[in-house]
């Protein structure tokens, strides 16, 4: 699981689960290449928010692109 250090504002938790699409320029170089580390591999990443370290799973991905889809890990809803 690759974390990213950068900070991510989620906001409101209200749904069972969390989907994020990160785009590139959204986040440092640094986490853009954790984002795509972990889609070559586990398809796993722990977003840095204001709730603490939450972990994602990585559903889509377009390196390329720049785009990441992500949706919270089952029993991880804050």
């Amino acid at each position: 699981m690759e974390e990213l250090r950068g900070r991510i504002v989620v906001g409101d938790v209200r749904h069972e689960e969390q989907h994020f699409v990160v785009v590139g320029g959204s986040v440092t170089e640094e986490d853009f290449a954790a984002l795509r580390r972990a889609a070559a591999g586990d398809g796993q990443v722990r977003l840095n928010t204001e709730y603490g370290p939450w972990p994602f799973r990585i559903t889509r991905a377009d390196p390329a692109a720049g785009s990441f889809h992500l949706v919270s890990l089952p029993g991880s809803v804050r």
